[in-house]
């Protein structure tokens, strides 16, 4: 379903439209990477416009996954 610009999302769907973690989506705010998120007024809770994340989103090399034998991911343990 495409957002409109209207719709605002919480931290929690802002992560999962980003495809990252919600530590993530406050360091790219702090940063700059996304517009800072608005404050409702009642809770102090965060939001986005969905349009602006997608928007980001769409911007985002498309991530593959990484497949990893035994030995690679002990590598990468003890790096």
């Amino acid at each position: 379903m495409a957002s409109t610009p209207e719709t605002l999302v919480g931290i929690g769907e802002a992560a999962r439209k980003l495809g990252v973690s919600t530590t993530t989506v406050r360091n790219w705010e702090q940063q700059g990477v996304i517009a800072t998120g608005m404050r409702l007024a009642a809770s102090g809770h965060r939001v986005w416009r969905a349009a602006d994340l997608d928007a980001v989103a769409a911007a985002r090399p498309e991530r593959r996954p990484v497949k990893l034998n035994a030995d690679k991911a002990n590598d990468l343990a003890l790096a």
